[in-house]
């Protein structure tokens, strides 16, 4: 039995009204810091992304891991009320086995952002690696009620559920473990590389 592994700047121009200068300046530092923050995340991603496509762990990945933790770091050094930046270093320490200090960064996270639904999935993947499957189960539910279409959770959770069926013998949890997949296939590219994991282990039992 094969195993379910586990952004847009809007300029507002009010015709016939002036702002002071003071607001005007701070309006264009505030959307500068954006795209500062914007930037620096998109290169954490596709660091993290690069790092994904490395199986084993060599020199190279690991400074990848860290290309990704400082783009991070410097994201959240801009904006500390943005979750990404911390969400992101949480991502970075979680593939690098510390789940403790990710653990710690994303319930904090979650307590100051309760609707961002990114840091319950990541800490749901904690939890499914500590073996606490319902409590993993349960937030993921919690990231699809802020949003349905958070794929990442969909995959992550219909992973848990298609596991549970095949464990059981259940074929109700089967099918809606599939279905879940499938719908996070549809939102994300499917060259994803854990969705692509879960798509071939289904379609190796079928």
């Amino acid at each position: 039995m094969q195993t379910i592994k586990h952004y847009i700047i809007i300029l507002l121009f009010i015709s016939g009204c002036s702002l002071p200068l003071n607001n005007s300046n701070n309006q264009l530092q505030n959307v500068a810091a954006l795209g500062q923050v914007n930037e620096f995340i998109t290169k954490g991603n596709n660091f993290l992304s690069l790092a994904d496509e490395i199986n084993t762990e060599n020199i190279k990945k690991r400074e990848l891991l860290d290309s990704a933790l400082s783009s991070f770091s410097l994201a959240k050094e801009i904006n500390s009320n943005d979750p990404r930046g911390i969400d992101g270093i949480a991502s970075v320490l979680i593939r690098k086995g510390n789940f403790l200090e990710a653990a710690t960064l994303l319930t904090n996270l979650i307590v100051e952002h309760e609707n961002y639904a990114r840091a319950y999935v990541n800490l749901s993947y904690i939890k499914e690696k500590n073996g606490n499957l319902l409590e993993a189960e349960s937030l993921l539910n919690k990231a699809l009620n802020i949003d349905p279409l958070e794929a990442h959770a969909l995959n992550n959770l219909g992973g848990l559920i298609y596991d549970r069926g095949m464990r059981n013998k259940n074929t109700n949890d089967i099918t809606r473990g599939k279905q879940l997949i499938t719908k996070a296939s549809l939102i994300l590219n499917p060259r994803n590389k854990v969705i692509k994991q879960n798509l071939n282990a289904i379609r190796a039992v079928y």
